[in-house]
């Protein structure tokens, strides 16, 4: 048997194991064929933290520009929220404004993201959500990747990587509040929503509204995110406040869903899920990830080339 046939047959096992047509090394999304990644927000390469996020709101004026009412007077609501931080790879077509992009889903208390989210079931059980970009998320959205914060990159080398940024375009890149509470005439609960403002937005009373500032600071380990703005906050009685708002998040590293983070003068990834490269993140529901990130068509070149190798082998 000529053994050269043989080393021939088990080529076509490494080239091709991982290809996938739809993966475009430019841009920021995953490989197309991976299985167990139940949860949308997973499709860009980047890192992924779980955490809590802790809302600290304070009431300054009421809707009118005068003093509050007697109930939030030198009175501050705090609550927090299990959250998801992702801080993933940008996309060409941001063209270079932003190091990375952002995304913070804060979710109402018995709400599971992974195991429990297609986009609509999402929407309905999010207590925050914060975008620097507009998501276009494959096979669901489309959009044309719309900065909503500036962002900027505050050191020269990491990990950590340090980003800030500010923004003045809060209406969609920042989801609005809603709870209940009291309100100033009723001690009874009532429904309110809050919006975090920017200089764009209608301030007849003069408000000294400045505009939302962001700051994230990340590496394999873990991150810190916070968000601190002015907002706008009515409830169904008609009654209005502005107030200050700050919201922290605090998280560990997934290393299931996260790729491994570069060192460096700027964020990038080395992409790990579904190329088998990573122990951190070789498994998916107990199926290995070579087995997830193989295409149909792989597949059936795995076997069609090794048959085709012992052939001419065994004639040669």
């Amino acid at each position: 048997m000529n053994y050269i046939f043989l080393i021939w047959t088990l080529l076509p096992f490494k080239a091709l194991a991982f290809k996938d047509s739809t993966f475009d090394p430019e841009y920021n999304f995953r490989l197309r064929n991976i299985t167990g990644l139940p949860y949308f927000l997973y499709s860009w390469i980047g890192s992924y933290y779980n955490g809590t996020t802790t809302f600290n709101l304070e009431y300054l004026l009421d809707g009118n520009g005068n003093e509050v009412c007697r109930t939030f007077r030198n009175k501050t609501t705090t609550f927090a929220s299990e959250s998801i931080l992702a801080v993933t790879k940008t996309n060409p077509d941001d063209k270079g404004k932003n190091p990375v992009q952002i995304a913070l889903k804060s979710a109402l208390t018995d709400f599971d993201f992974v195991h429990g989210s297609d986009m609509g079931n999402e929407e309905r059980n999010l207590r925050w959500q914060f975008l620097s970009i507009e998501h276009v998320v494959p096979g669901y959205t489309s959009g044309s990747y719309k900065p909503y914060f500036n962002l900027s990159l505050e050191n020269d080398l990491g990990p950590p990587y340090h980003i800030t940024g500010a923004s003045n375009d809060t209406g969609r890149g920042v989801k609005t509040v809603e709870m209940n509470m009291s309100s100033c005439d009723d001690p009874a609960d009532t429904w309110w929503g809050l919006s975090f403002l920017d200089h764009g937005d209608y301030n007849p009373e003069g408000i000294p509204i400045t505009e939302p500032i962001v700051s994230v600071m990340f590496d394999n380990q873990s991150a810190s995110f916070s968000f601190n703005g002015w907002f706008l906050i009515n409830n169904e009685k008609g009654d209005a406040m502005y107030g200050e708002g700050s919201i922290e998040f605090l998280g560990k590293i997934d290393p299931l869903h996260s790729d491994i983070l570069n060192k460096g003068s700027n964020p990038s990834w080395t992409p790990t899920l579904g190329f088998g490269n990573s122990s951190m993140n070789m498994k998916f529901g107990g199926e290995s990830k070579e087995s997830m990130a193989v295409s149909n068509g792989v597949n059936d070149w795995l076997i069609f080339w090794p048959v085709v190798g012992l052939i001419f082998g065994v004639f040669i």
